[in-house]
């Protein structure tokens, strides 16, 4: 019972979040680092452009629900903040989405989201992790980044993380952490 009363409250967080950004609301993003954010839905051109003045160069979206490729695809204008992207008119965008379901992620979810941002990261790029409300799997990619690229600490990296972005509550960290190991990061 408690964990359909948990499954119930996280799908109307997820819910707020997205009808507060469909009315226009500022995109719900935390920055953790130069090169790392994290945070909930990314709805309007409004908030892709406020990304792109924010320096997001990259968008890692986690949510199985929905997803914006068509958004920051056809908003052509957006300024590139890295010289590796600078010939790209728009932010690199990597679908990698999964259920917020409490079940056990995969290493290939990191896997996706690693292939996607290393070279971003390797050439000064900026890149957002994300998902519906930025509590669970947008931090959680966002914690497997941030181990992956600086050689942080588990406990380390969940401070900071959480410091940041004090919603999140990273659920699927120990799966990042497996993911980390056997990939060998």
């Amino acid at each position: 019972m408690k964990t359909f009363l948990v499954r119930i409250g996280e799908r109307a967080q997820a819910l707020w979040y997205l009808l507060r950004a469909l009315l226009g609301a500022q995109a719900d993003v935390s920055q953790i680092t130069d090169q790392l954010w994290c945070g909930g839905a990314i709805s309007t051109v409004r908030q892709v452009e406020q990304l792109a003045r924010d320096g997001i160069t990259a968008d890692i979206d986690c949510r199985d629900e929905f997803n914006e490729q068509s958004l920051i695809a056809g908003f052509n204008r957006l300024p590139s903040a890295s010289d590796a992207l600078r010939q790209h008119p728009q932010i690199a965008y990597c679908y990698d989405g999964v259920p917020d379901d409490g079940q056990p992620k995969p290493v290939s979810w990191f896997a996706t989201a690693w292939d996607f941002a290393k070279p971003l990261l390797d050439s000064g790029g900026v890149v957002l992790a994300h998902c519906a409300a930025g509590v669970n799997r947008g931090p959680s990619i966002a914690y497997f980044l941030l181990r992956a690229q600086s050689q942080v600490e588990p406990d380390a990296a969940f401070v900071l993380l959480t410091q940041k972005r004090p919603k999140a509550r990273v659920a699927y960290r120990a799966d990042a952490d497996r993911a980390l190991q056997e990939l060998g990061l």
